[in-house]
């Protein structure tokens, strides 16, 4: 799982994840998943190839602040 830099653009988060995925799948063709992004950026997540995002707070509404 893949959570952007808080701040920061999460495009070169999932860009590079995503690459690391691909070395992976190289000698593990059976590591298909790749979970990375949340609600806040699931678009972006999805154009890098996100097989799974977690979209809690769209679906839930959002948390209380903790702390």
């Amino acid at each position: 799982m893949c959570v952007a830099p808080r701040g920061l653009d999460p495009e070169d988060a999932f860009r590079r994840l995503a690459a690391l995925g691909a070395r992976v799948r190289q000698t593990h063709p059976e590591a298909t998943a790749l979970s990375m992004g949340m609600s806040a950026d699931l678009e972006a997540a999805v154009r890098a190839g996100a097989t799974q995002v977690r979209i809690g707070s769209d679906v839930l509404g959002a948390r209380d602040a903790v702390g």
